[in-house]
């Protein structure tokens, strides 16, 4: 369980809004729905050597107090951070 201290991160929570391009695709952008208080904690890290591209895929827990409104659809922002 964790304790309203452990909640010590502000993350930007976002939904997005697709709007059409005009050839038959859509745009999507993200606005903000509000600032909450969160724990966010690694879980894994594993390296990543497809097609000769060097980079890693980095896994985190994200701890939030309970919502009804949070989708898939919705991302955290924490800075320049984006969490999907």
């Amino acid at each position: 369980m964790t304790a309203p201290g452990d909640l010590n991160r502000r993350l930007l929570l976002e939904a997005p809004n697709e709007s059409d391009d005009g050839a038959g695709g859509v745009t999507r952008l993200y606005d903000v729905v509000t600032t909450l208080w969160a724990q966010v904690t690694p879980v894994s890290a594993r390296s990543d050597n497809t097609a000769g591209s060097l980079g890693a895929a980095l896994r985190y827990r994200i701890v939030i107090r309970a919502r009804s409104d949070i989708t898939t659809q919705h991302r955290f922002q924490d800075g320049t951070r984006i969490y999907r």
